[in-house]
């Protein structure tokens, strides 16, 4: 408390102090009024089996979640995380996977092939509620894949191509992302072009969610591309470039690329192809490409 004294003393000062004084006396009032929070942690999703579909290897790059409590977005996160709120008691939680399209930090969306994770939870003020988040494919959702686990790969070189993608398991060149092989393409300075598109093609619906999913681990850039037939004749698109990685910081990554615009692009009635290809980087005299898990994906 302050005391008389002191009052007085403020009353003689000029009229903006008593405006500070009335400021920081509300404020430490109301600061009192402030429950503390609760506290939700989300541990990053995992991928479960859906016996419904096929989908070769379980990977996946969930880093973000969007947060509902009651039907209301609480904001996106990456993944782990722990999240402040200001409530308690009894809740109903649902967390929807996110993937950063095209691989684009900013460009965070909800994944549209899995379910999302939905639990009632029970919060207590200083408490933390811990959640283990777990999805699967939704059984409508489609899927190809190349997982270079079959005897025969469903991709062909095109008459430009200077080498085929061949399938590895040599531990001397990387441990495969998931499964017992990848593809593997070695560029040098004699060969200094892979151009594949898949043997199958698609006739997938325009208005429909569609991704091309790839896991990748290279010091080559690699240009992904989807080739249509249809009404408006042959048309190729080139859209993400799957940039290289350095020799010393390569690692095993995946990426999500939305192929749907290009859909639209190419018309009703129209079958697509996906297409891989990579150039020899200039400033370097060998590079490679390492692929696993490649994926069409959609409902």
């Amino acid at each position: 408390m302050f005391s008389v004294s002191f009052l007085i003393t403020l009353a003689h000062k000029p009229m903006r102090i008593l405006y500070l004084f009335a400021i920081l006396l509300t404020l430490s009032r109301c600061g009192k009024d402030i429950p503390p929070p609760s506290y939700l942690h989300i541990s990053e999703f995992t991928l479960e089996n859906n016996t419904n579909i096929v989908y070769g290897q379980l990977t996946h790059a969930f880093l973000d979640v969007y947060v509902y409590i009651d039907g209301q977005i609480y904001g996106v996160f990456p993944l782990p995380c722990t999240i402040p709120l200001n409530i308690d008691g009894a809740h109903n939680l649902q967390l929807i996977p996110a993937v950063r399209k095209n691989g684009q930090s900013g460009a965070k969306t909800r994944y549209p092939f899995v379910e999302h994770h939905i639990e009632a939870i029970n919060l207590t003020r200083l408490d933390t509620v811990h959640i283990a988040p777990k999805t699967k494919y939704y059984n409508t959702t489609q899927v190809w894949y190349e997982d270079f686990e079959d005897a025969s790969l469903q991709m062909e070189s095109s008459a430009l191509s200077q080498v085929d993608i061949i399938k590895s398991n040599n531990p001397n060149i990387l441990t495969p992302r998931n499964g017992n092989f990848f593809g593997y393409v070695a560029l040098n300075s004699e060969i200094n072009l892979w151009d594949a598109t898949t043997t199958p093609d698609w006739a997938l619906n325009p208005n429909n969610e569609a991704y091309l999913e790839i896991d990748f681990y290279n010091t080559n850039s690699i240009q992904t591309g989807i080739r249509s037939v249809g009404p408006l004749g042959i048309n190729t698109f080139q859209h993400v470039l799957i940039v290289a990685q350095k020799s010393n910081e390569v690692v095993w990554k995946k990426m999500y690329i939305e192929l749907k615009p290009f859909l639209a692009a190419s018309g009703w009635g129209s079958t697509y192809k996906l297409m891989l290809s990579a150039i020899r980087e200039s400033d370097l005299s060998e590079s490679f490409v390492a692929i696993d898990n490649i994926k069409l994906v959609y409902r």
